[in-house]
């Protein structure tokens, strides 16, 4: 039913919702400035928020990610994820395998040993070069012994 006289709260929301369809960036900047801005006002809520719904709705998130594989679409995501990270690592390894190592890439070619509890310590992701300095600097004194490297 559409109001012969709107109030001026649903004028507002009229029109933002006319500014929205008509600005669809900007509508998208604003609200990622927004969610930004609250995250920061109130980022121990959110982040126990989020982990308390990951733990209570971590069988259902596994259900449907299996079922989501499942679908052609998905196939198809997941194969290029794999071949994405698969095809440019190559496997020279620079030390021996130990027992409690993990095998990290030091760059596309070259894997070294380190301890589990140093690769599990220090995220890190080969696409964003900025979270391999840490992780390959430890590395490297692990591999030389250097006596100023610190593990912990």
């Amino acid at each position: 039913m559409k109001l012969l006289y709107p109030s001026v709260a649903e004028k507002h929301i009229m029109s933002n919702r006319q500014w929205i369809q008509n600005n669809p960036l900007d509508a998208k900047n604003a609200w990622k400035k927004a969610s930004v801005k609250y995250y920061e006002s109130h980022k121990k809520q959110v982040n126990t928020n989020t982990s308390k719904y990951s733990k209570d709705h971590r069988e259902w998130r596994n259900a449907y990610s299996r079922l989501w594989q499942k679908t052609p679409k998905g196939k198809v995501v997941a194969a290029r994820n794999k071949n994405k990270r698969n095809r440019c690592l190559g496997h020279e390894m620079l030390n021996e395998w130990f027992d409690g190592c993990a095998q990290h890439h030091i760059n596309n070619k070259q894997i070294v040993c380190i301890p589990l509890e140093i690769h599990k310590k220090y995220r890190h992701n080969h696409m964003k070069p900025e979270t391999m300095v840490e992780i390959n600097r430890l590395a490297m004194s692990f591999i030389f012994n250097f006596n100023n490297a610190t593990f912990s």
